[in-house]
């Protein structure tokens, strides 16, 4: 039996999952398309993504709204999800959480001389710290949670 594409097309409009690719396909494009737009000192192979999204770089923008996208995109979907794997889904409302937050607060540039503001790139650490324990969280919960 086969599938009107409208009703297809309706559910992957309105399912989580398909929130969080859109997610994953925006901060892909930023990671891939970012470097383009950064200065010559920074190096795809060397550099981190928060380093491609540091104060004072050019086109940090570009990984910023990434950041924004796959976060705000996962914290979406994780709270649409109600019904599912509630300690997967806390785990994943951190994670968006804390990948909005490392856009909001950029680490320290990588370019000399220029300034940077410690505090923000402190609390931009606390905010990847969040985000790599919320998904280390959310995988062993998908793992060992009922």
């Amino acid at each position: 039996m086969r599938l009107p594409w409208r009703y297809i097309s309706y559910v992957l409009r309105n399912t989580p999952a398909f929130i969080a690719c859109c997610g994953i396909g925006t901060i892909v494009l930023a990671i891939l398309i970012g470097p383009l737009f950064s200065p010559p000192e920074f190096s795809w192979l060397r550099h981190s993504t928060s380093e491609q999204a540091g104060q004072h770089m050019a086109g940090a923008w570009i990984m910023r709204v990434g950041f924004i996208a796959f976060g705000g995109a996962t914290l979406t979907a994780a709270l649409i999800d109600r019904k599912n794997r509630p300690f997967v889904r806390a785990a994943l409302i951190l994670f968006g959480t804390g990948l909005v937050g490392t856009a909001i607060w950029s680490n320290a540039s990588l370019l000399p001389g220029l300034t940077s503001d410690m505090h923000e790139d402190w609390v931009h650490s606390v905010a990847s710290g969040l985000v790599g324990t919320a998904f280390a969280s959310a995988c062993a919960a998908r793992l060992f949670a009922p």
